[in-house]
């Protein structure tokens, strides 16, 4: 979801939306807050990004909800039409939830994770931007089940040979809480491929085998389209 500090990011990162082809993982809605910043009064980004000129839209999500393409991120897609076609690729909090279900071993998880990236690379054409607002610290243990070191994002744009034009880490204020997300924007460069998982593994924490364990008995952890 957009909080207030994400979106004051972005905006400062994406001078304008006006002709853009979006693509989003994850159906994103607005936080009440925020959307005073973007002079809306829409719940879902999507809404927002028609208003401000897109040329074309599109989210991706498991469970196929709000219009998304259903597709499972942790896997290797083929995206057909839509390969290397979008201006912008947005994670706004959804690759720490693509780890593969039911979670398997932290090995297994860090696949997931390479391929969640990998398609967002996919998705993006050349010189375009992959912007992602993840967590970076244990404060959003009860979020998910990984959070991002403050080198992952220097460690990803190394992964893909593509240059890391900004990157910040910035506290949720306005959400009352001590946790802080990471803010960073690469510009694609090349054609992509997925790389060794080793060029990232060390830089995502992932949760102990003990509470992955946990987490595959507890149905509020699984995706609606994963759910047992």
């Amino acid at each position: 979801m957009y909080n207030l500090e994400g979106v004051k990011w972005f905006t400062r990162i994406v001078k304008s939306l006006a002709g853009k082809k979006v693509c989003e993982l994850g159906s994103q809605q607005i936080w009440e807050h925020a959307k005073p910043h973007l002079d809306t009064t829409h719940d879902f980004a999507r809404d927002w990004m028609i208003d401000e000129g897109v040329e074309e839209y599109i989210s991706v999500d498991l469970n196929g909800e709000g219009g998304s393409i259903r597709a499972d991120l942790s896997t290797e897609q083929m995206w057909g039409s839509i390969f290397e076609h979008f201006d912008i690729v947005t994670n706004i909090g959804t690759s720490e939830h693509v780890i593969g279900w039911p979670p398997g071993s932290r090995d297994s998880i860090l696949e997931s994770q390479m391929m969640c990236f990998a398609n967002m690379f996919f998705l993006c054409e050349e010189g375009g931007l992959i912007i992602n607002q993840l967590p970076n610290d244990e404060l959003w243990k009860d979020h998910a089940l990984l959070h991002y070191s403050p080198a992952f994002p220097h460690a990803l744009a190394r992964a893909f040979e593509s240059p890391l034009i900004a990157c910040e880490k910035v506290q949720l204020a306005t959400l009352n809480q001590k946790a802080s997300l990471l803010m960073f924007a690469i510009q694609k460069s090349g054609i992509a491929v997925v790389p060794e998982i080793g060029r990232i593994a060390r830089e995502i924490v992932v949760a102990s085998d003990e509470r992955l364990k946990e987490a595959n008995s507890q149905d509020h952890w699984w995706p609606k389209g994963k759910r047992r």
